[in-house]
């Protein structure tokens, strides 16, 4: 994974599930935190990326000076269209961003309530940074 800048905006590579996102210039310094996680009831396991931020806010920033805004959840296409997107359908503050490649993506930005305070900006730029979550062919 690496992020690379592009004029006034932010690219973000994944070359392992073969996608990128795009981040606006409020985002710099961001911060991305990868994990996989095994879930009983699926079949692969499942890939959770976390964007956090620079932040002030010291009642919700971690020891870092960073604070979660958000997630972004990665499964197999047969987890996400079996099991995944009938579960999540009407779960409230989850997009369901569908198939992209061989994945589906699903993305969890921090509610209102856990959004730092010097974060409101970036938070408003989530639904279009989920917009632009295409295939990335590496290389390209």
């Amino acid at each position: 994974m690496k992020a690379t800048v592009v004029a006034d905006r932010f690219v973000f590579y994944n070359d392992i599930q073969h996608f990128l996102l795009v981040f606006p210039e409020s985002w710099k310094g961001y911060k991305v935190v990868s994990s996989s996680e095994t879930d009983a009831s699926l079949t692969d396991p499942d890939t959770l990326i976390t964007f956090s931020l620079p932040s002030a806010d010291t009642t919700l920033a971690e020891s870092t000076g960073y604070a979660n805004i958000l997630k972004l959840a990665i499964f197999s296409q047969n987890d996400y269209l079996n099991v995944v997107e009938p579960q999540m359908q009407n779960t409230d503050g989850v997009v369901l961003a569908g198939i992209v490649g061989n994945f589906g993506f699903v993305f969890s930005p921090a509610p209102t309530e856990k959004t730092a305070s010097d974060h409101i900006d970036q938070a408003s730029a989530i639904p279009d940074i989920i917009k632009t979550l295409s295939a990335h062919t590496p290389g390209n």
